[in-house]
């Protein structure tokens, strides 16, 4: 980044290290540059772009994945490119391009569940209990005051995780509305983010039922690979034909009394479903 004035800090000094710190002053025009010979790019929010510009997440420009059968990234909003703000009605930036990914790739950008969360992000245990069962396509939102205001954190989709960490894909890290796909470990999140705000994830969508035992059956979301068990069963107990799978064997479970089964959502907490042991979720 340039600028015509370099920002100072609370004691009035001139902070021009590549590093971030609170509460500096910012005066004058401040650009900066996507490629060699390009024409430079303004900074809106220089403060957040120095941030971002500090923060060293692992760039992906060549990631690919595929979520819930649509390719990411977006055919028009690949690694370095630009969101133009006007993909998603009643919000931009970084909100903006998180609803439209999400909406392109659920079909509503409201769909699914929302949990706010609004709690201080404690360290790199915190982020990996919170973060790691999300289902792929969730919308992860951060705050950076505990206000939790729209204009103070950050929103980014989840597009890849692992035992270390996860991948996302965002707009406006730059400060100058910027598609991004980064790669950041736990510990990387919790010292960049103060706040968890809320997680917006997609309803399950199994698959059938298919037996793994001789008392059990599974069956797995095609959107975010979640397993669900649940007991062979027939309308009587005995030898016979399970109802979900087709398994013939000693049922153990008859259907006579019991409850549908729940809508379980991605966001579900394993406390909030039913006790009955005939059904169990891992995901």
């Amino acid at each position: 980044m340039i600028g015509t004035q370099a920002p100072t800090d609370a004691q009035g000094n001139a902070h021009t290290a590549l590093t971030y710190k609170e509460n500096l002053t910012w005066g004058g025009e401040y650009y900066y540059y996507k490629t060699e010979g390009e024409a430079p790019i303004l900074v809106e929010d220089p403060d957040w772009f120095l941030f971002a510009a500090a923060s060293n997440f692992t760039s992906l420009p060549n990631f690919k994945t595929t979520i819930n059968g649509k390719a990411i990234p977006h055919s028009k909003y690949a690694h370095g490119s630009t969101y133009n703000n006007n993909d998603f009605s009643g919000a931009t930036q970084c909100e903006g391009f998180a609803k439209y990914i999400y909406q392109y790739l659920f079909g509503s950008a409201y769909s699914g569940t929302k949990t706010d969360v609004k709690e201080r992000i404690t360290g790199a245990t915190y982020v990996k209990n919170k973060l790691s069962n999300l289902p792929l396509g969730s919308i992860i939102r951060t705050d950076k005051t505990g206000a939790y205001q729209s204009n103070t954190g950050h929103a980014m989709v989840l597009v890849g995780k692992d035992s270390s960490g996860i991948t996302i894909y965002h707009a406006n890290w730059d400060g100058a509305n910027g598609v991004m796909i980064h790669y950041l470990t736990w510990s990387q999140f919790a010292n960049t983010f103060n706040y968890l705000y809320y997680l917006r994830c997609p309803n399950h969508a199994y698959g059938a039922w298919k037996s793994i035992s001789s008392t059990t059956h599974q069956r797995t979301c095609t959107i975010c690979g979640a397993t669900q068990n649940g007991s062979h069963y027939a309308k009587t107990t005995g030898m016979g034909t399970c109802l979900g799978c087709g398994y013939y064997g000693n049922i153990l479970v008859g259907t006579q009394g019991l409850p549908d089964e729940p809508e379980l959502l991605c966001c579900s907490p394993i406390s909030s479903l039913p006790p009955e042991d005939y059904l169990k979720h891992r995901g």
